[in-house]
């Protein structure tokens, strides 16, 4: 049996030249997933979200409407971070605007009836050992930041924590032709890497089960 995957991006957003989670999701809609991994049961399909707080998640839950997947990986962008980051609490807080001053800042609850924070649900262990059979690494982080990608996540956790869906945030590293910003240089990883990365996460997901 098939076993569907979703996986989500976003778009480029803060004025970075461009999102390497939303090549990503290109590469794998332009593809087949069969002949790229030792999986023959991956069905997996791609979008791109846009950076909007709520929105992202609105995006996200008509695709999972249409599609019906049993996994949902959500892919962030996390400039400054050198490695793939397996994110495995999502918080119940938000912070919008720039700055450090309270006029250009905005935070809160995302959902007031939710607990401080949620887990996440995709298989960690088996993903953290997948990467590293393949010579690849993914860290483990117990933030997601107070931005979009979090919300994201979070809402994702909450909508789906008591169905048999998987699901899950991880950040990935700049590319380096976005590496320099601003006069500095900032952690980057080759696009061929996280593809690899991208494919070994993919394999390590759990099978449906027959029956």
């Amino acid at each position: 049996m098939m076993t569907k995957i979703l996986v989500s991006g976003f778009e480029k957003f803060g004025g970075e030249s461009l999102n390497p989670t939303e090549r990503l999701v290109h590469e794998l809609n332009s593809c087949s997933i069969h002949v790229l991994t030792s999986r023959q049961d991956l069905d997996v399909r791609g979008v791109v979200l846009p950076v909007e707080f709520g929105v992202a998640f609105d995006r996200l839950m008509q695709e999972v409407s249409v599609y019906r997947p049993e996994v949902i990986l959500s892919l962030g962008l996390a400039a400054g971070r050198s490695e793939f980051e397996l994110e495995l609490l999502a918080h119940n807080h938000f912070q919008t605007g720039t700055g450090h001053t309270p006029v250009n800042r905005v935070e809160g609850v995302i959902l007031e009836s939710g607990p401080g924070f949620l887990p996440t649900t995709l298989p960690a262990k088996a993903i953290r050992e997948g990467c590293r059979q393949r010579g690849l690494t993914i860290r483990d982080s117990w933030s997601a930041g107070t931005y979009v990608c979090n919300d994201l996540f979070y809402r994702m956790q909450y909508r789906f924590r008591y169905t048999r869906l998987q699901s899950g945030f991880i950040h990935v590293p700049c590319v380096p032709e976005m590496a320099e910003r601003d006069g500095s240089l900032r952690p980057s990883m080759a696009f061929e890497t996280q593809w690899k990365t991208l494919l070994a996460i993919l394999e390590a997901l759990p099978r449906k089960a027959h029956g």
